[in-house]
């Protein structure tokens, strides 16, 4: 994902493209969204689960 940032971050800069700069970033920070709803949702349904919600 690292290149791809480089990559769409090089072509912002030379005008190629005209994105803005949440989604030239995208690749960095999309991953970890969701890894932190994946996250989230596992421990929401163990406590569902478990009945301490």
């Amino acid at each position: 994902m690292k290149q791809l940032t480089v990559l769409l971050i090089g072509m912002k800069l030379m005008g190629v493209i005209q994105w803005p700069w949440l989604w030239v970033l995208g690749p960095l920070w999309v991953p970890v969204l969701l890894f932190a709803a994946a996250f989230a949702c596992i421990l929401i349904g163990g406590r569902i689960k478990k009945g301490a919600w």
